[in-house]
Formats: structure tokens, C-alpha cells, sequence
């Protein structure tokens, strides 16, 4: 969409302009940090007396600089002295899409419009009518024919961008490429060589996390917490009041899953990646997430039994009183009329996974017949009524492997139904291991007196020969989750 946008516009081919952002788009899809990155200044107008006080004293003495003068909903009256030295630019649905009717795309905020945008210039020039782009929109994108190239198109870009990445935020792109293309493949669209792209960005993460992942916790990144436990210090920031949402064991493509369901539904989406913690199993990241703490900063790490206590303690320790702050394990909780702070446990994802035996697919279809039930849908809405600002998040992810067998004396398993991750308290206890291909861990932000082995991707322990959907090990899909902030669309 950045793409089509950028192209339609010729925004970034001029040095000075003034956008009309009719339909919010703008940073709706990230191209306001894209043209800062390419050095211009961008400022925001929705007062006709503030452009002209900008124009006159910030913009007379500065003729040569890179500026964007954003009117947000374009609905400003713009002065014929500013336009002669400001070229103007029209930026909404209709510009975008000219042969589609746009009062059906703004029905459809969660649809994914970067798919639109992908097969745009192969629709017919002829102009559909509200029915034929609502079908487009909610059958054709999804068929064989709409999806095909754009499911390559996206694996390919993900294990581009992978060889290339350099610092954590290179991982969010892959994350969404490859989780928008594993959702494609596991609905039967079959994506080339996808297994094999699939161990090259594998290879390639395991590569990063290696050198790169030990630094993480002194990262600070103004779009994301870079890590788990940056989540509490991330979204007190600006907001008074605040949801919470933990999807238990949801990776990127379970997330794109339920978007694609509620995309009728009046929510907008900034789509952002935290990474877990290794082990990435339960006890562990969810800890660390309520806690606001790092694994190595917590009693039992390995345990849940405290992560109420820790939310609570956190947000007290930031000025809220008790009766503000909220904690449930429910779809849709009663939440007090009190509360400012409420953190939700969802465990439906870590629940189907674990108990799928028709693999990927099957799971796809399981959290498909979940979002349809609406509950998540009825949260959302009851969170916004009640002035939240709501964030979603996951613990870990899942992926796919194959077991090799079982242990005989498996030594603390932080959890029976992770099966890519072994914990022993003492390094003497780790025996049996040379029946499985798994990998000592370094011990990163763990505590002392613990010693893990993470099984290899597309590996696992459990009867012989088994595909589970578990987690637990070092892949992509359980280490990276999404970090989405959920906005009120009003149209």
C-alpha cells in the first residue's frame, strides 16, 4: 500500500507539497515514517489559521527544504498564495483505486489492503459497482487466482528482507510477510518452494538471535517494545487509561487470521513485533509481559502463579490504586467501572494448537471458527466505549514439527505441551539429548541454575514421527509475535 501510495502521489518525487489525506491514510499505513527517513519535515494541520501562521512564519525563509504539509481529512480550505508555491495532492480511496467503489472499501477497514493494492493494475478497467467490490474484496482476494502471485510475492520479500536485516526492527517486516504467506499456504494456496524458503529465513533469524539478541534489553524503540517485558513501560506512555489483550501461544499468522474474519468490523490496526524469550514457552514470556521484568528477575520462572500479583504490583508501583486495576483469564470479562488498567489472558490459541491433529491447516481453520464466534469482537467494542486504549499482544508463537521421540527422563519441562524445549536444573541432569537434534541455549536473560536445549526447527520431542503444533524453540514463527494497538474506525 506504502507502494501504490508513494507511486499514485508523487510525493516523494517533490520537494514541497501539501497532502489532502481525504480518507486518513497517510499513517494509517506508515508513509509518514517513510518520507522522514527521506529527509523531509512532516507537519500536521486541522486548523486553517495554524497553516497560515506556519506558512508565514516557518516556511517564507526556508525555500529549498523538504517539507509535507499534511491536512488531515483534506478538510481545510488551503489559500490560493500557499497553493502557487505548495503544489497540492490528493490522497484517498478514489485516487487509490479508481475502478473500485470506495464508500465498500471503507466499510472493510481490516481488509488487507496491501493485497488490494497488489492486484490493483490487474482488475479490469472497467468501473465495478458496490456489489462486484464487495466480492473482490471478500471472496476473490482469497481464491487461487487473486492470491497466488501475492502469497509468493510475500514469502519471497520475507527471505529478502531476512538475509538483509541488521537491527531488531528488521524482523517486524519479515514477520508480517511470512505470517500473511504461512496464512495463504495453510488455506491451500500452495506457495513454490515454500518449505525451503521457510528454513532459509529460519537459518537466517537463528543467525541474528546468535550474535544480535543478547543487547536487545537496552534497546529503546519508540514504535515498539523491542522485548516482552518492555510492553508495561511501552503503553503507560501518553495514556491514562488501558487494555491489555495477551493472546496465549498466537503467532503472526493466527493474527492475520483473525483479521481477515472481523475485517468488516469498525477497527483499525497498527501492526508493530515484540520479540519473547527463549524458551518461548508460557511461564516464561507471560511473565515477563504482567511483570514487566526480565526472566532472570523472577522467583519461578517457570511458573504462573504469580502473574496476577506481578501485574498488580506493577501498576502500583506506577501510581494506580488497587480498585484501578484489573486482571481476568476470560473472553469477556465484567470489567469494574474503576478500572483504568486491565490486563486479559486469552488462551485460545495455546489451546487449539495443542490439541490439533489435522496440522497447520487445521489450526488456521480452528481460529477462523473461533473469530467467528465474536467474542474478541464484543471486547474490542466494549474496551472502546469504555475509553481504553487497547493493545494486543502474544507470549509466543507455534509452529510445526515433527517429533523424534520421547524421553524417558525429561528433566523439568517448563511445560508438558511444549515440545521444543527441554529446562534441567543442573547441567548433569541434561542426559538422553543425543537421541534429539537440539541445541544447548546460551542462557540469555534466563536465571542462573538452569540449563535449556531447544530442538531445531521442524523438530520436537513426543511419538516418533508426530507432527505437533507446539513451541518452545528458536524459529521466527514462536519468537517474533505481533504488537498490535486497535483503533476506533470511524469511516
Amino acid at each position: 500500500m506504502q507502494k501504490r501510495i508513494f507511486s499514485r502521489t508523487g510525493i516523494l518525487r517533490m520537494n514541497q507539497s501539501i497532502l489532502l489525506d481525504i480518507d486518513s491514510l497517510w499513517q494509517r499505513f506508515g508513509c509518514e515514517e517513510i518520507a522522514i527517513a527521506e529527509g523531509y519535515e512532516v507537519v500536521h494541520f486541522d486548523d486553517d489559521m495554524k497553516l497560515r501562521r506556519y506558512y508565514e512564519f516557518e516556511c517564507q525563509d526556508q525555500p529549498e527544504a523538504k517539507q509535507i504539509l499534511v491536512i488531515d481529512h483534506g478538510a481545510l480550505y488551503v489559500p490560493m498564495d500557499i497553493t502557487r508555491r505548495y503544489p497540492v495532492i490528493m490522497l484517498s480511496l478514489q485516487e487509490l483505486f479508481p475502478t473500485l467503489d470506495c464508500d465498500v472499501l471503507a466499510k472493510l477497514p481490516g481488509l488487507d489492503f496491501d493485497h488490494l493494492a497488489f492486484i490493483a493494475d490487474q482488475l479490469p478497467l472497467q468501473k465495478m459497482d458496490k456489489q462486484q467490490t464487495w466480492k473482490l474484496c471478500t471472496e476473490s482476494l482469497r481464491t487461487t487466482a487473486c492470491a497466488e502471485s501475492y502469497a509468493n510475492a510475500l514469502l519471497d520479500e520475507a527471505v529478502s528482507l531476512a538475509k538483509a536485516a541488521v537491527s531488531h526492527r528488521d524482523w517486524t517486516p519479515v514477520a508480517i510477510h511470512y505470517g500473511k504467506a504461512a496464512m495463504f499456504q495453510h488455506s491451500g494456496i500452495a506457495i513454490q518452494g515454500f518449505y525451503m524458503k521457510q528454513q532459509q529465513i529460519e537459518a537466517a533469524f537463528v543467525k541474528w538471535i546468535d550474535t544480535k539478541y543478547s543487547m536487545l534489553s537496552g534497546v529503546v524503540d519508540r514504535k515498539r517494545p523491542v522485548l516482552l517485558s518492555k510492553v508495561n513501560d511501552f503503553i503507560r506512555k501518553g495514556n491514562d487509561k488501558i487494555a491489555l489483550i495477551v493472546m496465549d501461544g498466537m503467532s503472526f499468522e493466527n493474527f492475520f487470521t483473525i483479521q481477515r474474519i472481523i475485517e468488516q468490523e469498525p477497527f483499525i490496526y497498527d501492526v508493530q513485533a515484540s520479540f519473547s524469550f527463549f524458551p518461548t514457552v508460557t511461564s516464561v514470556a507471560r511473565q515477563s509481559i504482567f511483570s514487566g521484568k526480565l526472566p532472570q528477575e523472577h522467583s519461578k520462572p517457570f511458573s504462573l502463579e504469580n502473574e496476577e500479583k506481578q501485574w498488580v504490583a506493577y501498576w502500583r508501583e506506577h501510581g494506580y490504586r488497587d480498585q484501578e486495576i484489573a486482571f481476568f483469564k476470560e473472553e469477556e470479562p465484567e470489567i469494574p467501572m474503576l478500572a483504568k488498567v486491565v490486563g486479559i489472558v486469552v488462551n485460545i490459541c495455546d489451546d487449539l494448537m495443542h490439541d490439533e491433529l489435522q496440522g497447520m491447516s487445521g489450526l488456521q481453520q480452528g481460529v477462523e471458527n473461533w473469530a467467528k464466534n465474536m467474542h474478541l469482537v464484543n471486547l474490542l467494542q466494549t474496551l472502546q466505549e469504555r475509553g481504553f486504549a487497547i493493545y494486543l499482544t502474544a507470549d509466543h508463537g507455534n509452529t510445526s514439527a515433527v517429533a523424534e521421540g520421547r524421553f524417558v527422563k525429561p528433566g523439568v519441562l517448563a511445560e508438558p505441551a511444549s515440545r521444543r524445549a527441554v529446562i534441567y536444573q543442573s547441567f548433569a541432569d541434561a542426559i538422553e539429548l543425543d537421541k534429539f537434534t537440539t541445541e544447548r541455549y546460551s542462557g540469555t536473560y534466563l536465571p542462573d541454575g538452569y540449563t535449556a536445549y531447544l530442538f531445531d526447527a521442524g523438530t520436537s520431542y513426543g511419538d516418533r514421527g508426530k507432527e505437533y503444533i507446539t513451541h518452545g524453540g528458536m524459529t521466527l514463527e514462536e519468537a517474533v509475535v505481533p504488537f498490535v494497538k486497535i483503533g476506533a474506525y470511524n469511516g
